[in-house]
């Protein structure tokens, strides 16, 4: 991995995460930060929410990757 590969990847990762973050608020409004540290906030099978949770993960697992550190399990 390239140093200069870093902060591309560090900015999908951050593009992902907001993006899951818009889902969440779309979803469940005000509770949206409690949806997003348990189960329901990674969205039903099929649903958008889980798309966008989906890449998301993906995208964290990429910068730990390229971090060399280890990703925690979805």
């Amino acid at each position: 991995m390239t140093t200069t590969a870093l902060p591309s990847i560090a900015s999908r990762f951050h593009a992902a995460d907001a993006a899951w973050q818009a889902g969440l608020v779309a979803e469940f409004g005000r509770s949206a930060s409690e949806a997003r540290y348990s189960d329901v906030g990674q969205g039903e099978p099929g649903t958008e929410l889980r798309r966008l949770y989906v890449a998301r993960y993906a995208a964290y697992v990429a910068w730990c990757e390229a971090n060399d550190i280890e990703a925690m399990r979805a």
